[in-house]
């Protein structure tokens, strides 16, 4: 099965191969729910959905780190973990830390599952509550940030 962001260049990643097709099989059913629904009721319900910043975004951020070779990564928005994820891949390659932020719970226990099931956990701490406060305490310098709110 071909995944959203060809990661062939990346050294084999079975744990990271795992949680992408779930990626991608949620987000499928979810287009299909949401193709169900007025643009009012998605909009209402957006917040259970799944949105990924894609594939073409996917591969750039990860590209980007791998170039950079940044330590300190700050992703605003964790939602649901899938960019955390390739941000978390790239991370651990080049030898530097995550730290997301997000404001809901539930969405962030999902990520948090995801990203331990993809083997990625030891990148990655998490932050939840509002960005705007909890940044003060953020240590630096931040060398990458990817702001998704």
């Amino acid at each position: 099965m071909k995944h959203l962001c060809d990661i062939s260049h990346m050294k084999s990643r079975p744990a990271f191969d795992r949680v992408l097709l779930s990626y991608e099989t949620r987000m499928a059913e979810e287009q299909s729910i949401a193709s169900r629904l007025s643009g009012t009721e998605a909009f209402a319900r957006r917040d259970e959905f799944l949105l990924s910043v894609g594939e073409d975004v996917a591969a750039l951020l990860r590209d980007l780190i791998i170039g950079l070779r940044p330590k300190i990564l700050v992703e605003l928005g964790t939602s649901y973990g899938y960019s955390t994820m390739f941000l978390a891949a790239a991370a651990q390659q080049v030898g530097g830390k995550v730290f997301t932020y997000e404001i809901a719970p539930e969405k962030q226990a999902f990520a948090r599952a995801q990203i331990a099931a993809a083997e990625l956990s030891e990148v990655v701490e998490w932050r939840l509550g509002d960005a705007l406060g909890l940044l003060a305490d953020q240590r630096g310098p931040v060398d990458f940030v990817l702001m998704d709110l």
